[in-house]
């Protein structure tokens, strides 16, 4: 799971930049993927690779930390949480608005 975590952060910072009609938030922020609601504001699979890369974000119960979800990358429509390292990487967002 803290790899999915480092690779989503590492994925995330360069959106931040880019950032022009977002939801402010309070901060600290954090998601945990249990609510319908927030989990629609999440971009998952965007790019130029989004409906044909082999690994793909799904929000599921398939590697949790607590809960019944979590942010999963998947290769197998997010019944497991396994991925190849040899394919396109695409992204799963959400935007926020940092004071």
């Amino acid at each position: 799971m803290r790899s999915y975590l480092r690779f989503f952060i590492v994925m995330l910072l360069p959106l931040l930049a880019n950032i022009s009609s977002a939801q402010t938030l309070p901060l600290p922020y954090f998601c945990g993927f249990e609510d319908a609601t927030e989990n629609a504001n999440w971009t998952l699979n965007s790019g130029p690779a989004g409906n044909t890369a082999r690994n793909k974000w799904y929000i599921s119960n398939a590697e949790v930390y607590a809960g019944d979800s979590a942010l999963n990358i998947s290769n197998d429509g997010g019944t497991n949480a396994t991925y190849g390292n040899t394919t396109v990487a695409i992204v799963a967002y959400r935007e926020i608005t940092l004071p």
